[in-house]
């Protein structure tokens, strides 16, 4: 029922993945046990399969959220399967943006600008913008575009094979952070 849900959603904030930890061990009655043991079993579940479940920190709300990923090397090659080409090439100018910039932002008329270098309207961008927004990837705040938890979660590695030289750990858990 956990996977199921991961599988369905993608990703999770605390309160829900502890809401649904709760609600597992009720349905199936067991006895309840440590939330971080549960994922660390579940983890190493699906770990042949690539995936794992990983937990980030929202830097703007400071909120953690719970994430599905796929393990393998190049992330974004997967996400070939749930985005058109346009979409894909505009979303990968897009990170290409964020990461390369001092605020670790792109302002929203930039990321628009970005769709003419595809030759795709700033209609069409607007709607591909948004459909990452939606699907929980980028996030619009204050005029600007700026990665969700669930993009630096899931692009950790991509990002870090990448951009090596041009992204930021954190000194404390030597994640990427942008903000």
């Amino acid at each position: 029922m956990f996977i199921q849900a991961f599988m369905w959603k993608k990703f999770f904030s605390s309160d829900e993945v502890r809401q649904l930890h709760k609600e597992c061990h009720a349905k199936n009655k067991v006895p309840r046990t440590d939330l971080k043991n549960f994922v660390d079993r579940i983890n190493s579940a699906i770990s042949p399969m690539n995936m794992a479940i990983k937990k980030g920190t929202d830097e703007i709300s400071g909120e953690d959220y719970y994430v599905l990923i796929n393990a393998d090397d190049n992330q974004i090659s997967r996400l070939s399967s749930e985005y058109k080409p346009k979409e894909l090439e505009l979303f990968k100018k897009i990170i290409n943006s964020i990461v390369l910039s001092d605020e670790g932002k792109v302002k929203s008329i930039d990321a628009l600008n970005l769709a003419d270098e595809i030759n795709v309207s700033k209609k069409d961008g607007e709607e591909i913008v948004n459909k990452f927004c939606e699907d929980g990837w980028l996030l619009k705040d204050d005029g600007c575009i700026i990665f969700a938890t669930r993009a630096i979660v899931e692009l950790q590695h991509f990002l870090r094979k990448e951009f090596k030289d041009d992204i930021t750990l954190c000194t404390l858990c030597q994640n990427i952070v942008f903000q």
